[in-house]
């Protein structure tokens, strides 16, 4: 039979290590609602949140079994303090910032190629216009038999 019990002197360090993870759960939770900033879609929102459900579940599983050999409720409380202590300071600053340098770099590329695709136009609107004007331009020269 296995011991239900681990010790006073171990479960701190299991509630310490399921933080960890739980901070690591709030970095790829952040990693999602970037995503979710970046592309505001109702099927993206799904996606990522399901995404999110099952690796959260995949990752408590496993840093459950790894640090008890069982599925233990303060593991997930642990978890779940951790995550919400990364979302709550240092998550929402970051995603902010992400979100911002993202859209600034996106923006920038969009103008390049908006400039781009502008000076192409024109020189292919003179080249073709130029080209028609010489023709209605030109005399037609009869040929001498």
């Amino acid at each position: 039979m296995i011991p239900m019990q681990l010790g006073t002197g171990v479960e701190p360090e299991v509630l310490r290590d399921a933080a960890a993870a739980g901070v690591l759960a709030g970095v790829l939770y952040d990693l999602f609602r970037l995503i979710r900033r970046l592309f505001p879609c109702k099927a993206v929102e799904v996606i990522c949140d399901l995404l999110f459900a099952l690796a959260f579940s995949l990752m408590y599983f496993t840093v459950s079994i790894a640090l008890t050999d069982n599925l233990r409720g303060f593991v997930l409380f642990g978890m779940a303090a951790g995550a919400v202590m990364w979302c709550s300071t240092a998550g929402r600053g970051i995603v902010w910032l992400a979100a911002l340098i993202i859209k600034g770099i996106s923006g920038k590329i969009a103008k390049f190629c908006f400039v781009l695709l502008n000076k192409f136009s024109k020189h292919l609107h003179s080249k073709t216009v130029r080209n028609a004007i010489n023709l209605q331009k030109r005399k037609k020269i009869s040929q001498s038999t």
